[in-house]
């Protein structure tokens, strides 16, 4: 029997702190945050949450760029340079 099989196997390993999961898990919250984004129509409330979340990266308070510098998080630039890249193109937008 099938059922037979699946329960006579062992369990998978218990690794709570491998690093992939979390990349996997960044990743795909990311992408389901911008499907959510795009599916909107409000073009001032999005513009509004993406300042208030490049704000929040950097403020009087906590500056979270710099602590994650300081713990040595990979691939900020790479993040950074995405969003240059991104106001450089539709700086055309501005009247």
């Amino acid at each position: 029997d099938e059922d037979d099989d699946v329960d006579s196997e062992p369990p998978g390993p218990n690794m709570p702190d491998y690093e992939p999961v979390e990349n996997v898990r960044r990743s795909f919250d990311s992408q389901l945050d911008g499907f959510k984004a795009s599916q909107g129509t409000d073009v001032l409330k999005l513009l509004a949450e993406v300042i208030n979340r490049l704000e929040a990266l950097a403020s009087e308070d906590r500056n979270l760029l710099e602590d994650a510098r300081a713990a040595g998080v990979a691939g900020i630039d790479d993040q950074l340079n995405r969003i240059l890249t991104w106001v450089n193109e539709y700086t055309d937008h501005l009247r």
